[in-house]
C-alpha cells in the first residue's frame, strides 16, 4: 500500500513539474495577444492550485500510512510548499497590475512569469535529487 502511495505521489509531483514547464512556454507562445495571455494565466492558476493541494495531500497521506515522524525532510517539504503558495499569489498580484496597464506592465509580467516558475522548477529539482538517492 505504502507503494502505491508513494507512486500516486510522484505521479502528481511529476504532473505538477510539467504544468510548471508548461508554464514557462505561456508567455512567449502568446507575446502579442494580451486577453489570450491572461486567460491561459488564469488556466494556469486553477490547475496549478488543484495540483499542488494534490501532492501536499498525498504527501500528509505517507506520512500518516509510513508513521514517520516529522523530521526535517517533513519541514523542508512544508516550506517549500509555503513558498510555492507566496509565489504563485506574487505572480497573481502581478497578474492584476498586468490587466490594469497592459502597455507597462507587460514586460515586466512576462519577466515574473517566467523566473516564478524557473524559481520553482530549481526547487522541485532540488528535492528530487535530494530522494533520489
Amino acid at each position: 500500500m505504502l507503494e502505491e502511495i508513494l507512486w500516486y505521489h510522484t505521479a502528481t509531483i511529476n504532473l505538477f513539474l510539467l504544468t510548471i514547464m508548461i508554464s514557462l512556454i505561456l508567455p512567449t507562445l502568446y507575446y502579442n495577444r494580451a486577453y489570450i495571455l491572461v486567460k491561459w494565466s488564469k488556466i494556469y492558476s486553477f490547475v496549478y492550485y488543484g495540483l499542488i493541494s494534490m501532492v501536499a495531500f498525498d504527501g500528509m497521506i505517507m506520512l500518516i500510512v509510513a508513521k514517520r515522524d516529522m523530521g526535517i525532510n517533513i519541514i523542508l517539504m512544508i516550506i517549500a510548499f509555503i513558498v510555492f503558495i507566496m509565489l504563485e499569489i506574487y505572480k497573481s498580484i502581478e497578474l492584476k497590475k498586468y490587466i490594469q496597464n497592459i502597455d507597462t506592465f507587460e514586460a515586466r509580467f512576462r519577466k515574473v512569469f517566467v523566473f516564478v516558475a524557473s524559481f520553482e522548477i530549481l526547487i522541485i529539482f532540488s528535492f528530487l535529487l535530494i530522494y533520489s538517492h
